[in-house]
């Protein structure tokens, strides 16, 4: 019996023993675990902002793509109603530079449509109609309001023949529009007469006409002057 009671304590002595040591062990390893699980962590997080730079470097390519066709497309555009605006060449000054004959092209300007924009490599200027002459040529041009003052109407004014310099926005309807003879109506009531002169090579101006009906409305009618060889 002594002998029992002598060594009871002794296996609660080694039992403690290794308690301690276990606890010990595992405290040791809980700063590992911690630093594992911390890597893991950081990793995923570079992980994931990784592919979020992706996907925006991807965003922005499809983006830069987009934007260069729909450039591409507007340039082509311009070009296309560049080429219906501009004379191909020297060689058509038979034809008026508009494909039509010399005198339609540069006199007639009853057209029934409504200003329309022109683009070119001039400005860009509104007008219904655009006139090329060189600087030695003056010629009349008829513009004709019927399309706007309606049937049975009548211009009964001019109230301003004007031109502008399209590049540099100054007046120049003293270099463009002849003084003599003077803008003048139609016989047929509905037109307004006036001449073009001069210019430089290369300048393009915007010429505006106003008129007063025979009902008291008030119009303004535009075309474009190109001077060329």
């Amino acid at each position: 019996m002594s002998l029992q009671r002598t060594a009871w304590p002794a296996q609660s002595e080694a039992l403690r023993l290794r308690e301690i040591e276990r606890g010990s062990a595992e405290l040791r390893a809980a700063p590992a675990r911690e630093n594992a699980e911390g890597s893991d962590t950081v990793e995923k997080r570079i992980a994931i902002l990784h592919y979020v730079l992706l996907v925006l470097s991807l965003v922005m390519v499809v983006t830069s793509v987009i934007a260069f066709h729909e450039l591409s497309q507007i340039t082509a555009d311009g070009d296309a109603i560049y080429a219906q605006t501009v004379p191909a060449g020297p060689g058509d000054r038979a034809t008026g530079r508009s494909g039509q004959p010399k005198d339609t092209a540069h006199r007639s300007a009853g057209l029934a449509s409504r200003p329309q924009v022109l683009i070119s490599n001039f400005a860009s200027e509104v007008s219904t109609m655009t006139i090329y002459k060189s600087p030695y040529e003056q010629f009349g041009v008829s513009l004709d309001f019927s399309s706007d003052i309606g049937a049975g109407n009548t211009v009964t004014s001019i109230s301003a023949v004007t031109a502008i310099n399209n590049l540099t926005q100054a007046n120049s309807t003293a270099e463009v529009i002849a003084a003599a003879p003077v803008p003048s109506i139609s016989s047929s009531g509905t037109a307004v007469a006036f001449q073009v002169t001069g210019g430089v090579v290369g300048e393009s101006h915007l010429i505006s006409v106003q008129i007063v009906t025979s009902v008291g409305e008030k119009h303004q009618e535009d075309v474009t002057l190109r001077v060329v060889e």
